[in-house]
């Protein structure tokens, strides 16, 4: 530090700096002095010593280091560690603008000004790769998209709970005819076998019952699923849009109700142990509908197209790293 204030004066003193910014750094070198005759170590320690605005920025640089620690999602998400990286940029110049004024003499010393410290509130998922024979652990539950994906995706090695026109309402106790397993129950299914995936595509074919009590249903069903399967990721797929002509002509199944459902499916996950994934931006046009193309029936994607959508689930699986499972 007397270097940095000695190399100042200096400077000031060759370039002809104006008389109020030279006294004022020949001012704090004698204010250095005479703290460091008294032997009391101010530069190095605390907050003592400091400007208020040093203070302040010391203060908040510690509060935002603490934040960044203890975040949900902390370091989690390439997004997320871009925002950080860009919040974090703009703190170090912020900082380094008030230590250049403060030893300028040339902040008023009344500015309130303080950074944002506080945490961000929504935990961020990051995602990777998933290995191969991922799918090999992972149980599907749902409605014909669901079985669309089963017939179609080619997803090899998974286990499938799925039947048309099934929905949250009546999935943990209705009996389904699988490859497999014989006629079982759900539960009977995650009782008999562990799985780290497990994904849940329905909703759809409750849109009439209300956003409600859909809700409260896919949150009974999670809270099933966790407690017999505890060493899972659970995934809630988003409901694909219908096309244009479907959601303009149908007083239900619409893309307006279809998103208020998402809407409320998306607030289930917690993004540690329960994810949502929204597919929908492969398939939508430039409106935000199902593109015509993609349906043959403006709900349901052709088969052809459903392994686009086994690609975007193998490379949106969870990074367990630093996870609570």
């Amino acid at each position: 530090m007397k270097d940095h204030y000695s190399d100042k004066t200096n400077t000031a003193r060759a370039g002809g700096r104006a008389s109020k910014r030279a006294g004022l750094a020949a001012l704090i070198m004698a204010c250095l002095l005479a703290l460091s005759a008294c032997g009391e170590s101010y530069i190095e320690g605390g907050s003592q010593g400091k400007s208020p605005q040093e203070t302040k920025q010391s203060e908040a640089e510690s509060k935002q280091g603490g934040a960044e620690a203890n975040s949900p999602g902390s370091g989690k998400s390439a997004e997320g560690s871009g925002a950080g990286e860009a919040a974090q940029s703009g703190t170090e110049q912020g900082g380094s603008s008030q230590t250049e004024q403060g030893s300028d003499g040339e902040a008023e010393s009344g500015d309130d000004s303080t950074v944002d410290t506080e945490p961000h509130s929504e935990p961020v998922a990051m995602y990777v790769e998933a290995p191969e024979g991922y799918f090999e652990s992972a149980l599907f539950i749902g409605d014909s998209r669901c079985e669309g994906l089963r017939r179609y995706g080619g997803i090899e090695g998974a286990d499938w709970f799925t039947d048309v026109g099934l929905t949250v309402f009546e999935a943990d106790e209705k009996e389904l005819e699988t490859e497999d397993k014989g006629t079982v129950t759900l539960p009977q299914i995650l009782d008999a076998g562990q799985y780290d995936s497990i994904y849940i595509c329905l909703g759809i074919n409750e849109l009439g019952f209300g956003t409600d009590a859909i809700s409260g249903a896919f949150a009974q069903l999670i809270s099933m699923i966790e407690e017999k399967q505890p060493g899972a990721v659970i995934y809630l797929l988003a409901n694909l849009h219908v096309t244009k002509e479907r959601s303009e002509s149908d007083p239900v199944f619409n893309n307006e109700n279809i998103e208020q459902l998402n809407t409320a499916i998306s607030l289930l996950a917690d993004f540690d142990r329960v994810y949502y994934l929204d597919a929908n931006p492969l398939f939508d046009d430039a409106e935000g509908n199902m593109d015509k193309e993609y349906s043959f029936d403006n709900t349901h994607l052709y088969a052809k197209h459903y392994a686009a959508w086994t690609e975007f689930l193998r490379t949106h699986a969870a990074n367990r790293e630093g996870r609570s499972l």
